[in-house]
């Protein structure tokens, strides 16, 4: 079931975070950039209120919370899109995306953008992402080069309120 964020999903949103970068993230980085990008010490109190400034879903399944997304608070980025580790190739993330899209395309936005890691990058090719350019992001005391791509979103037109006579 995919939900709004609340609260009480913090501590388990911040550890699907950094077990999923730690496991999943070792097959292109160093324990030291793993480490950086997600600490084993997180801040809940930064975290939380990086997710309250967000569109933050949560999918939650018998096994708990099994994947996350952001979008930002203007629409425009998908800030962030993890699932976990052990739920891998399953549509978690897919779903999470596909809503997070939804939501942009409501609030009027027609291109989406985010930034991505290597692992993921396929991914975000198969659900029509284009590159960009790369960018520099410092994660803690490490720069790591990602790519930034873009979708541009269909056009909303809420057809509820209109009549339309032939």
């Amino acid at each position: 079931m995919i939900r709004s964020y609340i609260p009480v999903d913090l501590v388990s949103i911040v550890r699907l975070f950094t077990q999923t970068v730690h496991i999943v993230g070792s097959a292109c980085y160093s324990p030291e950039e793993l480490e950086s990008w997600a600490s084993s010490q997180p801040d809940l109190k930064v975290w939380d209120r990086y997710f309250d400034e967000r569109y933050t879903l949560v999918m939650d399944s018998e096994d708990g919370i099994t994947g996350f997304g952001c979008l930002s608070a203007d629409g425009s980025t998908v800030d962030m899109l993890f699932t976990h580790h052990a739920h891998q190739n399953e549509g978690i993330g897919s779903i999470i995306l596909d809503a997070l899209e939804k939501e942009a395309i409501q609030r009027g936005i027609n291109e989406v953008t985010l930034t991505t890691s290597m692992n993921a990058l396929s991914f975000y090719q198969k659900r029509g992402y284009q590159y960009h350019h790369n960018e520099k992001k410092t994660y803690g005391s490490r720069v790591f080069d990602c790519q930034v791509l873009c979708k541009a979103l269909p056009l909303f037109r809420d057809v509820r309120e209109k009549s339309f006579t032939i």
